[in-house]
């Protein structure tokens, strides 16, 4: 089955707990899910869920596609 592809969800984890997510349109790497997981430092601050995340902070992202309705052949 094929499905149409919305964009992808970047989602971040802070110190193995979730904090937050961010939606983009293009994937930003191969690997999508648990087995595709980045620690990264944050190269500017970051607003999630009403919450700023300073600049320098670790955290560990992963990349999840969001699928809508199945594709008509």
């Amino acid at each position: 089955m094929q499905f149409d592809i919305f964009g992808y969800s970047r989602d971040y984890y802070l110190k193995g707990k979730y904090i937050g997510n961010i939606i983009l349109e293009d994937k930003d790497r191969e690997t999508l899910g648990y087995l595709g997981q980045k620690t990264e430092i944050l190269k500017t601050d970051l607003l999630l869920k009403k919450k700023l995340y300073k600049a320098g902070t670790e955290v560990t992202t992963e990349l999840i596609m969001l699928c809508g309705r199945k594709k008509t052949i």
